[in-house]
C-alpha cells in the first residue's frame, strides 16, 4: 500500500483542502509579503498557473514532505510544520513541476507522521537542492522526446495563456529568497 504525505502548517484537522477552498496564500505570495502590491498580485497569478489552487499536493517521499513542512513554517513564521499522513481523495495527477509530487482535489488526514521544526529548513534545503536536481534529471531522462515536448508544451501554453514569461518565474523565485534561511 502506498504511503502518502502532505507537508504543511500545524493545526490542519480532518482533511487537506485546496487553496481555492481555504483561502490560504500560496508560498509565492507569502514569500513576497511586504513587496509592492503589483509584485504580490503577479505572484498570485503565477502561482495559480504553476500550481493549480483547486488541488492539494501530496508526495510518497517523507523527506520531501519534511522539507515542505519546514519551508511552510518558515514563510508563515511558525515554529514548526507538520507532515500529515494522508489518503488522496479524487483523481491523482502527476505534478509537472516536481518529481515525486502529486495533485488531487483533497486528502483525508489519517495521522501525523512528523513534527518538523522551522529551524530544520537549512539542512533540509541543502538535501532538497540535491534531491530535486537528481530526481528531476532521472525523471526527465526517463521521458521520451515526445513526452518531454508534450510536458513542456502543456506548461508553456498555460504560462503563455496568462502572459507569464520565464523572466516572470525567475524574478518570482528570487524575490523572496532573502526571507528564507540560506
Amino acid at each position: 500500500m502506498t504511503r502518502w504525505f502532505h507537508g504543511g502548517p500545524a493545526g490542519i484537522r480532518g482533511e487537506i483542502l485546496p487553496r481555492s477552498v481555504t483561502g490560504a496564500a500560496s508560498w509565492h505570495a507569502l514569500r513576497l509579503a511586504g513587496q509592492p502590491a503589483a509584485a504580490a498580485a503577479r505572484a498570485a497569478e503565477i502561482a495559480d498557473v504553476m500550481g493549480p489552487p483547486d488541488r492539494v499536493y501530496l508526495t510518497t517521499d517523507i523527506r520531501l514532505a519534511r522539507y515542505l513542512a519546514a519551508r511552510r513554517a518558515c514563510v508563515m513564521r511558525q515554529p514548526r510544520g507538520v507532515v500529515y499522513a494522508v489518503r488522496p481523495a479524487g483523481e491523482l495527477l502527476a505534478d509537472m513541476n516536481m518529481p515525486c509530487a502529486w495533485l488531487c482535489p483533497s486528502a483525508e488526514i489519517t495521522g501525523l507522521a512528523a513534527l518538523v521544526p522551522a529551524t530544520d529548513l537549512p539542512g533540509l534545503a541543502k538535501w532538497f537542492t540535491r534531491w530535486q536536481h537528481n530526481a528531476g534529471v532521472r525523471a526527465w531522462d526517463a521521458l521520451t522526446d515526445a513526452d518531454r515536448a508534450a510536458a513542456f508544451a502543456a506548461l508553456a501554453s498555460r504560462m503563455q495563456a496568462h502572459g507569464i514569461t520565464i523572466e516572470d518565474v525567475r524574478s518570482l523565485l528570487h524575490a523572496g529568497a532573502a526571507k528564507e534561511p540560506a
